[in-house]
């Protein structure tokens, strides 16, 4: 496991965000997700899934640069700099966050099991 492969991750799973593929950013997280937005509010996989699948968010623009890996053995620690355009619920929005996100390792294959936000004010 090094930084290029997580590094490729997680641009798989932005990008899966942009393209409106669903089924792949369910596909690249663990079952047992917990999603925390900016706003404090908490998704688990499923109502994640569910809020992208009906339009909630819309993901225009994505800039997610990482600023610090951590790898352990069943765990890496993705520290990075998220700005992203979207609409909520139809009305644009832009988010400004320094974000962690918790993947789940198994071998070389990662998934992502908790991601965290703060946001930059």
């Amino acid at each position: 496991m090094n930084k290029e492969l997580i590094e490729q991750f997680e641009q798989s799973r932005f990008q899966a965000l942009l393209d409106q593929d669903y089924e792949l950013f369910k596909h690249l997280c663990d079952p047992d997700l917990t999603y925390v937005h900016s706003s404090g509010k908490v998704d688990n996989l499923n109502q994640y899934f569910e809020k992208l699948q009906n339009n909630y968010y819309e993901y225009l623009k994505i800039d997610y640069k990482i600023n610090k890996v951590q790898i352990f053995d069943e765990l890496v620690l993705v520290y990075a700099h998220f700005n992203a355009e979207l609409l909520i619920q139809k009305q644009p929005a832009t988010l400004n966050n320094l974000i962690l996100a918790v993947l789940k390792r198994n071998g070389d294959e990662l998934k992502l099991l908790a991601s965290q936000p703060t946001p930059i004010k």
